[in-house]
């Protein structure tokens, strides 16, 4: 486990040197060797330890479509609309890890009708917020971006719910603290990918919140 951690430091590193540095598709190949190490980590502390079968499939199979979506999103074209097509291939592969994360936390507690209300009034917020930042823009892209919002609002507030339900739960605090960092990560990848003069930080906020989120969402498969 170590090793993998040791491994994924050093590709996280890499990723953010060829994104700002693009040096041929080494930020493609970089990218995907740090997303396939998450996987890798999901599934060694399967390996070794005695978690829900159930829950780990579930968690596994989003963190598969999380991977497919890095790779779309780390494909760059100079077609406008080929650009487009890439992005929503990504938004559809996080939009299935999303479902798939839901479906993992609602078989540890059913989802109730109050946290999909709350999920949906969090996404509007977060929407018209976006809407209304002049330097955005979504074109076509709003609707599918809006309900992407709104099905990884939904997997926030499952989170949030397993953190009153098990309160002395170390593994829903790695959760609660993944989702948290990866919602994070999503907001500051809309002011990335849709202002063309965003902050030359951000990208390396994106990634990092990004990362360090889904590996602690992977690590609750030894917990839960």
């Amino acid at each position: 486990m170590i090793l993998i951690l040791i491994l994924s430091v050093f590709s996280l590193f890499s990723l953010l040197y060829f994104t700002y540095n693009p040096i041929k598709n080494y930020r493609v190949y970089s990218k995907t060797i740090t997303s396939l190490l998450f996987l890798c980590f999901c599934l060694y502390s399967r390996l070794h330890t005695k978690g829900d079968f159930s829950y780990f499939i579930l968690i596994l199979i989003g963190i598969i479509f999380a991977v497919f979506g890095d790779i779309f999103l780390s494909i760059k074209s100079k077609s406008h609309k080929k650009s487009s097509i890439i992005f929503l291939l990504g938004l559809i592969s996080f939009s299935i890890t999303h479902i798939f994360y839901t479906s993992a936390f609602s078989y540890l507690n059913p989802i109730q009708l109050k946290e999909l209300v709350l999920a949906l009034l969090f996404s509007l917020i977060i929407m018209l917020y976006l809407k209304a930042y002049k330097r955005l823009e979504f074109n076509k892209l709003f609707i599918p971006s809006f309900i992407y919002c709104t099905l990884i609002s939904i997997m926030y507030c499952k989170s949030l719910a397993l953190l009153i339900d098990y309160k002395n739960n170390k593994g829903i605090v790695f959760l609660v603290i993944g989702t948290t960092l990866f919602i994070f990560s999503d907001f500051v990848l809309s002011f990335i990918i849709f202002d063309n003069n965003h902050n030359k930080v951000l990208p390396a906020i994106n990634l990092i919140t990004y990362y360090i989120g889904q590996f602690l969402i992977a690590s609750t498969v030894m917990f839960l």
